[in-house]
């Protein structure tokens, strides 16, 4: 008999059957990847595999919602949030993260800096729970995008990850400056240990990353504190999860 997590965890309104399916699509350019370099053939684009995945945009969509679901409520339970007013989300996606803390915290607001498709899915969510009318939707590119004030957090959940090196370093450094005095970046990842082959769910994503993507690869934890001390945070601060979440969490404290 399969353990009632797992069984929940496969059937449940939160199953994790879309994203099992599209791991298993993404996953064919590392499979694929010494054959490819063997016969001198380009490694597909990430678009190319979405689109042969089996569902396309719609089965990416329904993955993440479906690999968020599972993260929220940890993340949520375990982010410090005492103090905070104001919060802004940088690829958002759906805004399960930012959403989950604003209904746990009355007097939290967000702001949800994504693109057009999934800041529609982001405010209906939000209606559904209730609280919309603390929470802002902007159509922008977060790598450009500033608050017109600044705020109390800033959190970069799964976003570095499609990003290289530079262009993260680059954006941890603009968060910086949206935040006031003693606000917090919040950056939320699957991190790869210094070596770069360790946890085993961070290497394989990294390595789907590297062979499905111009620019994606997950980083280390050594590789974020550094953008993070360089940008003037100190300190920063480490928040371990649940070795079944796979991810980790850096907070940068701004001076």
């Amino acid at each position: 008999t399969a353990p009632a997590g797992l069984v929940g965890a496969l059937t449940g309104p939160d199953s994790l059957v879309p994203w099992l399916q599209f791991l298993r699509g993404v996953a064919a350019p590392f499979f694929n990847l010494g054959g490819d370099l063997g016969r001198g053939r380009a490694v597909e684009s990430f678009e190319g595999v979405v689109t042969k995945a089996g569902g396309g945009a719609p089965l990416m969509v329904a993955a993440m919602r479906a690999s968020a679901a599972h993260r929220v409520q940890e993340l949520a339970n375990k982010l410090p949030m005492d103090g905070v007013a104001e919060l802004v989300s940088i690829g958002c996606g759906e805004g399960q993260h930012s959403i989950e803390l604003v209904a746990r915290h009355p007097g939290l607001r967000a702001t949800l800096v994504d693109s057009r498709g999934p800041l529609e899915a982001a405010e209906a969510h939000a209606r559904a729970r209730g609280i919309a009318d603390r929470l802002k939707f902007e159509v922008a590119d977060g790598r450009t995008w500033s608050p017109r004030q600044p705020v109390d957090v800033v959190l970069l959940s799964n976003v570095l990850h499609m990003l290289g090196p530079e262009a993260s370093r680059s954006l941890v450094a603009r968060c910086h400056g949206m935040l006031r005095q003693g606000g917090r970046c919040v950056v939320h990842a699957q991190f790869l240990d210094d070596d770069r082959s360790a946890p085993r769910w961070a290497t394989l994503m990294n390595l789907i990353l590297v062979a499905a993507t111009p620019h994606g690869a997950n980083h280390s934890s050594s590789d974020t504190r550094e953008w993070l001390a360089d940008a003037g945070f100190s300190p920063v601060d480490e928040l371990r999860l649940s070795l079944w979440n796979a991810h980790g969490v850096l907070i940068g404290h701004a001076r």
